[in-house]
């Protein structure tokens, strides 16, 4: 279903009024502006996560709209707290989203195994890969597992 609306343009400083249909807002619907909106990327994550993998991240801001499309699962993490997550190995995969104006670079810093996989206008989300290690134990030749005392 779309959802149109029209409201008085004093706010915006254009015409007669200007028309937002599905999130995107139209200046006197003569061109097309997008809304600050994190559904997109909210949606790409929900469509490629595993049961293993971490909630949605938002390296230190979480925006009202992820918070809003991941029905309160995405979570705010500082840069300390993200180190801690990658410490333990709790999770196969991190998603992380960062501001798209961080350079490859800064991406590098965080970790080495990050890669973007989807942009919007203000994020880039990235997966970090292969955390979760297995901690079952290992058998040798014998049956007898390693740390059998």
């Amino acid at each position: 279903m779309r959802v149109s609306l029209v409201v008085p343009d004093e706010d915006w400083g254009g015409g007669a009024g200007s028309c937002f249909t599905d999130g995107i807002r139209c200046a006197g619907c003569s061109s097309w502006t997008p809304l600050k909106t994190e559904k997109e990327l909210v949606s790409y994550y929900q469509q490629v996560r595993n049961a293993d993998d971490s909630p949605l991240i938002y390296l230190d801001t979480l925006p009202f709209s992820a918070r809003f499309y991941s029905d309160g699962t995405a979570v705010e993490v500082t840069k300390n707290g993200l180190n801690n997550l990658q410490g333990h190995n709790t999770f196969q995969r991190l998603y992380v989203a960062v501001p798209r104006t961080w350079s490859d670079d800064k991406v590098a810093k965080l970790s080495n195994s990050a890669r973007k996989i989807m942009e919007n206008r203000r994020h880039q989300l990235l997966v970090i890969e292969g955390l979760l290690t297995d901690q079952q134990p290992v058998s040798n030749a014998n049956g007898a597992r390693s740390n059998d005392t």
